[in-house]
């Protein structure tokens, strides 16, 4: 019988984990499009684009 508490602790913190990764991943990826979207703009100016 002291096998139920072990692998519900070990459900527990895998889907602990899996839910952190994807919180992560999450993060990443939106921290990436914002950060290409906020560059990507101001170089598509043709002012800027003379000036090379």
């Amino acid at each position: 019988m002291s096998r139920k508490p072990h692998s519900t602790k070990l459900w527990i913190w895998s889907a602990v984990g899996l839910i952190i990764t994807n919180l992560v991943v999450v993060g990443i990826v939106a921290f990436l499009i914002h950060r290409d979207s906020v560059q990507y703009r101001p170089s598509q100016s043709p002012n800027e684009q003379k000036q090379l």
